[in-house]
């Protein structure tokens, strides 16, 4: 991440200098009648102050690990969204070399891209909200095993006689993912930390306790959406391993 800050960083310096335009997809392959069209500096420059922008936004995800405070979490999809429409404005506007007469088909053509353009940007920050900051952890109980399902990578049944031994985290380190899903909501998936090496988690971003299961095939950790809810969850899951719960 701090490599790719750092790029982004560089880029944007270069853009705002007024230069760079073969970095600025479209324009860089454009014939020379399309090129004709726009200010040259002056589109290299918005595109370096959206570029600063999102070197801004990467610069703060990076410092605090994604791991951003809750007032701070709306700073990432908003934020390259808002960019990515001002950038689409802007550039069939103030960085033409000249304006479309109203009414032409050339400005017609314009405002229907741009419209366009928008309304798929939406319904792609849509999504990518949806996957940040959605989605459930849930643990069902069954006869002989339990299921846990979690929301994107689907789920994991764990059988009662599979289960060696269970233990109540308060304050674990999850290592790193090499595998499922991160957001502001879930941390899901294939992890490895020191303590575990290669183990899988399904837990929620806001809770920092745990319910550590070593199996059969490894550990498995788990928690619920706040301590409370971890802890009867760990008593439940005791309760049908035949372990006793502190």
């Amino acid at each position: 991440m701090w490599i790719l800050t750092g790029l982004f960083a560089v880029l944007s310096i270069v853009l705002l200098s007024g230069r760079g335009s073969f970095l600025i997809a479209g324009y860089n392959t454009a014939d020379k009648e399309e090129k004709a069209k726009y200010d040259e500096k002056k589109l290299c420059r918005v595109m370096g102050a959206g570029m600063a922008v999102i070197t801004a936004i990467l610069l703060l995800c990076t410092l605090y690990e994604f791991d951003l405070p809750r007032g701070l979490r709306w700073i990432l999809p908003a934020g390259i969204f808002g960019v990515v429409i001002f950038l689409v404005i802007a550039t069939n506007t103030i960085c033409r070399a000249r304006t479309p007469a109203a009414g032409t088909k050339e400005r017609k053509k314009a405002a229907l891209t741009t419209k366009v353009t928008v309304a798929v940007l939406a319904v792609t920050c849509i999504l990518v909200v949806s996957v940040l900051y959605t989605g459930d952890v849930k643990v069902q109980f069954e006869k002989d095993y339990m299921n846990i399902h979690t929301s994107v990578i689907g789920s994991k049944k764990v059988g009662y006689e599979e289960i060696l031994s269970v233990a109540y985290e308060d304050s674990m380190d999850i290592g790193r993912r090499t595998g499922g899903i991160g957001s502001f909501r879930l941390q899901a998936g294939s992890f490895k930390n020191s303590e575990f090496g290669a183990y899988h988690l399904y837990s929620y971003t806001d809770c920092s306790e745990y319910v550590v299961l070593e199996t059969a095939d490894g550990y498995l950790v788990v928690n619920g959406k706040t301590p409370s809810k971890t802890r009867n969850l760990y008593h439940d899951i005791s309760e049908r391993a035949g372990f006793f719960a502190n």
